[in-house]
């Protein structure tokens, strides 16, 4: 049985962070995003079936080139078709194959994994009941900071919180401040 290598990129990524995955081609497209998913930390969040893959033929650029990409709904490809379907013969080894998009999750989506991952802590909480403040300070910086301005509503979308103008990401900073009412 013939295995085909699949290069795939999340959308947003320079060229040096595609991934290629080895895959037969009676597997399904399914199986594909649980290979991609298992691939890479930043997934871990995400659901295999949250993936979003769309069939491109792009030549790979230099390493540090972030694509661009038309992302129509023509070219997604879904769970249910098999590899074979897709590509008939082996695509070109030296060109982007898949563009992957993760499904935008809301803050009340990050409240309920904050509440999972951290269970002792929260378990005496409703996921709702936790109040996110999307922050921007270095670890060790006691805050002062003003609810009513940074507080993060449950149907924000996670991307747009922390991309907004107001908002400065810096990677070695505290993101999120949680709070309750309910904490004594």
């Amino acid at each position: 049985m013939r295995s085909v290598n699949i290069n795939c990129l999340v959308l947003g990524m320079p060229f040096r962070n595609i991934i290629s995955i080895k895959i037969k081609e009676n597997e399904t497209i399914g199986e594909l995003k649980r290979r991609i998913k298992a691939e890479k930390d930043y997934f871990e969040t995400a659901g295999a079936s949250d993936l979003r893959l769309w069939r491109t033929n792009t030549r790979i650029g230099s390493s540090n080139a972030i694509p661009s990409f038309d992302l129509s709904d023509s070219n997604e490809i879904l769970s249910y078709f098999q590899i074979k379907d897709i590509w008939k013969e082996d695509p070109p080894k030296s060109n982007l194959h898949i563009v992957v998009k993760i499904e935008e999750r809301n803050v009340g989506e990050l409240k309920s994994m904050i509440k999972k991952r951290w269970k002792p802590l929260f378990s005496h909480i409703v996921s709702n009941e936790l109040k996110l403040m999307a922050i921007n300070v270095p670890p060790n910086q006691v805050i002062a900071y003003e609810e009513d301005k940074c507080l993060m509503k449950n149907l924000d979308k996670i991307k747009s919180v922390f991309t907004n103008s107001i908002y400065n990401y810096n990677f070695d900073h505290l993101h999120v401040m949680i709070s309750s009412n309910t904490w004594k």
